[in-house]
């Protein structure tokens, strides 16, 4: 599957699990599944989409709130994420 067709899947997946109609785990199985357009950005990338999902999925065995995070600041991290892995992708599609 091309990188944009599966970074547009991940879209969608963040947008559901924020909306509720996705747990952290089928976000986690999403993020697995796009691997090769993770793994197409720089190393940070990669490893700050792995710290998010690891959060969310601690969260989601928590229930809830945690006194350490909680689930608004992990999808702000998530849009923050998104915004700069666009532009990454965007910018190598051009060159």
């Amino acid at each position: 599957m091309q990188h944009k067709a599966l970074f547009d899947q991940l879209t969608v997946a963040a947008a559901e699990l924020r909306a509720g109609r996705c747990d952290a785990r089928a976000f986690a199985q999403t993020v697995a599944d796009a691997a090769p357009v993770i793994a197409s950005l720089p190393p940070a990338y990669e490893r700050a989409m792995s710290n998010i999902v690891t959060r969310l999925e601690s969260a989601a065995m928590f229930g809830g709130e945690s006194c350490s995070f909680s689930h608004t600041e992990l999808y702000d991290a998530l849009d923050v994420w998104f915004s700069k892995a666009a532009e990454k992708l965007e910018l190598s599609a051009v060159r």
